[in-house]
């Protein structure tokens, strides 16, 4: 099954999980006053709580979890082609490919669970991380194909002195904390 589509299901599957809690716990309560018929129903006006000032800084629930996703993601990619490239593996062009394509996926699902201005600019910082790995990648392959990538597979310091590699590196390490605090903030790095 396509990862997109076990995501979807998935986040179906939790859906009608909580819509099935929900409905159980509001049957419980009503059965439970049919119990006790001594019990007296008060009606009383409803309260009205102020409502509370949004925080600007604050991302929706939905697309925090989607830009995780899309972080990870895109760390893994960065972790594959590194690892290949230290222990001095080919990089194919297959699972190169397909990693992008997954980092695209869970790019477009965070994009697309945007809704307020902290979500769209913590997505611009995603979409700068994808484009910079995206870049880096495409170096990658291309100084593979044409036998240039040799320096990076006998040097020890090579990744850590490719500086795009290394803003890469700590956007990653900034993006994936950032969006599960659920908090904007920006970094240097993601930029």
């Amino acid at each position: 099954m396509p990862w997109k589509l076990r995501q979807m299901v998935l986040i179906s599957m939790l859906f009608l999980a909580a819509m099935a809690t929900a409905q159980s716990a509001n049957s419980r309560n009503s059965d439970a006053d049919d119990d006790h018929p001594a019990r007296m129903a008060v009606n009383r006006p409803a309260v009205t709580p102020e409502p509370k000032q949004a925080d600007p800084m604050a991302l929706s629930p939905s697309f925090a979890w989607a830009g995780v996703q899309a972080a990870i993601t895109m760390r893994t990619m960065q972790s594959k082609l590194r690892f290949a490239i230290e222990h001095g593996y080919p990089l194919h062009e297959r699972w190169i490919m397909h990693d992008r394509e997954q980092a695209e996926d869970a790019l477009q699902l965070a994009a697309l669970s945007a809704s307020t201005e902290a979500d769209r600019a913590a997505l611009q910082q995603l979409a700068k991380q994808h484009d910079n790995l995206q870049q880096w990648s495409d170096w990658a392959f291309e100084a593979y194909r044409t036998l240039r990538l040799g320096e990076y597979y006998v040097s020890p310091s090579a990744l850590g002195d490719d500086e795009l590699f290394q803003k890469i590196t700590a956007c990653s390490q900034f993006l994936i904390p950032m969006l599960a605090s659920g908090q904007l903030a920006e970094d240097t790095s993601c930029r």
